[in-house]
């Protein structure tokens, strides 16, 4: 959900960036309405949807902050301070994806962030590997 300003981050083009945001989000959706089919809550989609995207949008705030820091002409190279600005905020979605996940699911807070955790990582895999064709 952090893809479109990590991709610009990365050195990504705009529309390169777009278009893995997009399937980022596609993904995250389907994967949460079948999983909220599966366990018969299907009734809560719109508002976990919802929570999900929302608090990523204000992540994406967020992280103009590390973009700002970043010399012109060299957003695919940050290192130091605005790395660890841009590590911390990749935590911090994973941390709030999992918080909302557990409320949705009835979990407990470590299955939520796990469950988040693991959602990031096929994420980035799928997504990755669409974009780069590996």
């Amino acid at each position: 959900m952090l893809s479109m300003m990590f991709g610009t981050a990365a050195g990504l083009s705009v529309g390169m960036s777009l278009t893995q945001s997009l399937l980022d989000i596609g993904f995250m959706l389907a994967l949460l309405y079948a999983a909220l089919r599966v366990s018969n809550h299907l009734a809560r989609f719109q508002q976990s949807a919802t929570a999900l995207l929302g608090s990523g949008a204000l992540l994406e705030l967020f992280a103009m902050v590390p973009l700002g820091l970043l010399p012109p002409g060299q957003e695919g190279q940050a290192t130091g301070g605005t790395a660890l600005l841009f590590l911390a905020l990749i935590f911090w979605g994973i941390l709030v994806a999992g918080h909302i996940i557990r409320h949705v699911f009835e979990l407990r807070l470590a299955q939520g962030v796990a469950i988040s955790l693991l959602y990031h990582f096929l994420a980035y895999s799928l997504v990755g590997g669409l974009l780069t064709g590996a």
